[in-house]
C-alpha cells in the first residue's frame, strides 16, 4: 500500500495506461456477457414454465401430453415440441404409453 504524498506517486506511462485501460474493457465486456447469458437463462426458465402449464392445461382436457426438445435445438429458431395424443382413441395407444413411460 503507497502511504506517500501525491507528488510521490510513481510515473505512469503510456504502455501501462493502455493496458490498463483494456484489462477494465475486458472486465467490462465479461460482465456484460456474464450479464446477457444469466438474462438468457431467466427467459428460457420462464418460457418452459409456460410450456408446461399447457402440458398440463392438454392432459386436463383428455391428453397424454409430453415436452420435448428437438435435437441440434440450438440451430434453430423453434425447438420445443408439445406432444399430445387423445387417451380414447386405441390408435394412439402406442404412442400415449411413450408419454407416461
Amino acid at each position: 500500500m503507497f502511504t506517500g504524498s501525491a507528488d510521490e506517486l510513481p510515473e505512469v506511462d503510456d504502455q501501462q495506461a493502455d493496458e490498463a485501460r483494456a484489462a477494465e474493457a475486458a472486465d467490462a465486456e465479461a460482465a456484460r456477457a456474464a450479464e446477457a447469458a444469466a438474462e438468457e437463462r431467466r427467459c428460457r426458465l420462464c418460457k418452459i414454465i409456460v410450456e408446461l402449464d399447457r402440458v398440463v392445461a392438454a392432459r386436463e382436457a383428455g391428453y397424454a401430453a409430453g415436452l420435448f426438445t428437438m435435437l441440434h435445438s440450438d440451430k434453430m429458431a423453434k425447438s420445443d415440441l408439445l406432444v399430445g395424443v387423445p387417451r380414447e382413441q386405441s390408435e394412439w395407444r402406442p404412442a400415449f404409453r411413450c408419454l407416461h413411460a
